[in-house]
């Protein structure tokens, strides 16, 4: 270890926070006896009272749940519904320009008499 004579200052600073922190720790014994208790402020009597309001929900749940099942069953779809079908966001796709590359361009001898002409 470094014995600079310099030092000494930051390790009597460094000593004076250590003590200070160290000060102000609650004890071992305290912070085991917090964390095996119940939370501050609850206490158990009130887990019962939470496991019958969640028993009674669910329950209502699947008796709505079945009912609601059971009742309304639509027909599927005609199958001219599904032919006739648009997407609601088609017209997104529509962009400028699009008439370039729906169609592929005709190339014939017209193009290409430019090319001929200068032939000797």
């Amino acid at each position: 270890m470094n014995e600079d004579p310099q030092d000494e200052p930051l390790r009597r600073a460094f000593r004076g926070l250590r003590e200070s922190d160290q000060s102000a720790l609650p004890s071992l014994q305290r912070l085991l006896a917090r964390a095996s208790g119940p939370p501050p402020g609850r206490t158990a009597v009130h887990r019962p009272a939470w496991l019958a309001v969640a028993v009674a929900l669910l329950a209502a749940g699947a008796v709505v749940l079945a009912v609601h099942r059971g009742s309304g069953r639509r027909p599927p779809p005609a199958a001219g519904d599904l032919v006739t079908w648009r997407s609601p966001t088609e017209g997104l796709l529509w962009t400028p320009g699009r008439e370039l590359t729906s169609e592929l361009p005709r190339v014939g001898r017209a193009e290409f008499a430019w090319l001929e002409a200068e032939r000797p």
